[in-house]
């Protein structure tokens, strides 16, 4: 289990990868750039990028498998009209009707 502290950390991590992304845009400066300007360690801010990257990817494959008690009901579908013989010599693929 997690604890609190950990918690906090990703929590400002994930705020702090938005912020980074937004202000490179908006100034057009490089991810480096920015990483350096906030005297932070590039080893620890892609240490904390691949962690939030690994979390987020363990939520998504949770949410994806279905729960047993969750399992799809099938439901039956009505057969359609089977077509008479003459149906299929008076009309084409298109609907229209041939003169015979």
């Amino acid at each position: 289990m997690e604890g609190i502290t950990h918690k906090a950390r990703l929590r400002y991590w994930v705020e702090a990868l938005h912020r980074c992304a937004r202000e490179c845009a908006e100034r057009g400066i490089t991810k480096q750039q920015w990483i350096a300007e906030q005297g932070v360690s590039a080893k620890t801010f892609h240490n904390w990028q691949r962690r939030i990257r690994e979390a987020a990817s363990e939520q998504m494959e949770s949410k994806a498998v279905v729960p047993a008690s969750e399992t799809p009901v099938l439901a039956e579908l009505p057969v359609a009209k089977s077509v008479s013989k003459r149906d299929s010599q008076t009309h084409g693929r298109n609907g229209r009707v041939f003169p015979g």
